[in-house]
């Protein structure tokens, strides 16, 4: 009796926990747009405490779940920690502040897969996210456009309220918005009541519509590639065919119907400076080709392209590809660790796309591999906007395989009507 009664306390303090974890993921999701300081004391708080405690309470399960994922941590480990390592042949050395970065990645990870193997838990915590991204998006519009009188070629780079939004450039804007509407669009899969669809569909809308406004060529080529992916591996899924045909089809007529839009989007600077950046970044790596230069090295070039005619320069803070910046930062070998985690993550994902939420973070995961061809600087970082784009989804992931192979009398009855329970 004494120890039913020890397992029943327990087992209810890791259910509080793991709901303090999931509420901890929807301020690290959200803090990005809302805080403009003391965004990270939030995540530590809501998401690292509750996930060091549930170590302490757990440890035995969470050690066995991790032996389920072993090659993939193994590449994980390799890769993060190697990438902080090269921080010793660094022109800008900081050790303890990479490997504390590399550290945080690691438990980011495990936190969300804790999360994912609870498919209420996992669904509501991003359901509620996207919906309050969706109302801050239209706020932010109104405030911009309508209150604050900005032009409509104007590029929504911020929330337009002082004190607010780590989000201060519309590129990384575009990211944050982009994520969340593949985001939107792969919670459609799940499911559930078709009020609850209706919402998130019409909270999908406002992100895309806030997302348009940034102007950035990036989200759109990462958002199409997304979608075409989707379709092909999904077999040509009917809605998603007819709604890329219409998403293209609105943005033409839009782009030819306002010609400010259409200067922003295609006359605007060129293609950004982006192939001289590259080509640049390219020259240096041949000096480095095996380290790299070590993480957290100077980057700062001047790069020049000509644009209808005028001369036009720009300061270049990192190679605008997440690819080459490995390269740069880590050399042949880090690149190469990133890539082979990137193909065992995805060869995995295959054997489990019976799972909507697999296929949640497979969406997430093919705009980010798009986005990475143009911009994002690095990804083994302290928490920020970043973390969603790509440890977001591989945590998912993680969780999600754990679930489903220690519940295999699930996967043909609990799986896909769990959200409903």
């Amino acid at each position: 009796m004494h120890n039913l009664i020890k397992s029943i306390h327990t087992s209810d303090i890791i259910l509080i926990l793991e709901k303090w974890l999931a509420l901890g993921l929807f301020i690290q999701l959200l803090g990005s747009l809302v805080f403009d300081h003391g965004y990270r004391t939030w995540v530590y708080f809501g998401f690292y405490l509750p996930l060091i405690l549930l170590f302490l309470v757990n440890w035995k399960n969470i050690l066995s779940e991790l032996k389920i994922n072993s090659t993939l941590y193994l590449l994980l480990f390799s890769f993060i920690f190697y990438y902080s390592l090269s921080n010793l042949w660094s022109d800008n050395s900081n050790l303890s502040n990479e490997l504390k970065a590399s550290l945080l990645c690691i438990l980011y990870i495990v936190g969300v897969s804790i999360i994912s193997k609870k498919e209420q838990l996992l669904y509501i915590t991003l359901s509620a996210t996207l919906i309050y991204v969706a109302l801050f998006s239209l706020l932010f519009i109104v405030q911009n456009y309508l209150i604050n009188n900005q032009e409509l070629n104007h590029r929504l780079s911020n929330t337009g309220f002082e004190g607010w939004n780590s989000l201060n450039h519309p590129q990384v804007f575009a990211i944050y918005l982009g994520t969340f509407f593949t985001l939107g669009i792969m919670l459609l899969r799940i499911k559930t009541p078709s009020i609850i669809k209706i919402i998130l569909f019409i909270a999908s809308i406002l992100i895309l519509i806030a997302a348009f406004f940034t102007y950035s060529r990036t989200m759109w080529i990462a958002l199409f590639f997304t979608l075409l992916c989707y379709l092909y591996i999904n077999k040509y899924h009917t809605i998603l065919r007819y709604g890329t045909l219409l998403l293209l089809s609105s943005s033409t007529i839009i782009l030819f119907i306002f010609p400010e839009i259409f200067d922003r989007f295609i006359y605007r600077d060129g293609l950004s400076f982006r192939p001289q950046n590259w080509l640049l970044t390219l020259s240096y790596i041949v000096d480095k080709p095996l380290l790299g230069y070590g993480s957290n090295a100077t980057f700062h070039y001047t790069v020049t392209q000509m644009v209808n005619g005028i001369k036009l320069s720009c300061i270049i803070p990192h190679p605008h590809n997440l690819y080459l910046s490995i390269f740069y930062f880590s050399g042949l070998i880090g690149l190469t660790l990133y890539l082979a985690m990137l193909t065992k993550l995805l060869v995995s994902v295959k054997k489990y796309l019976h799972d909507d939420f697999v296929w949640l973070a497979l969406g997430i995961l093919l705009f980010s591999l798009s986005v990475q061809l143009f911009e994002i600087a690095e990804i083994v970082t302290k928490p920020n906007k970043y973390y969603m784009i790509m440890w977001l989804p591989i945590g998912i992931f993680i969780g999600r395989k754990v679930h489903l192979t220690t519940s295999p009398k699930e996967l043909k009855t609990v799986y896909s009507r769990s959200v409903n329970k």
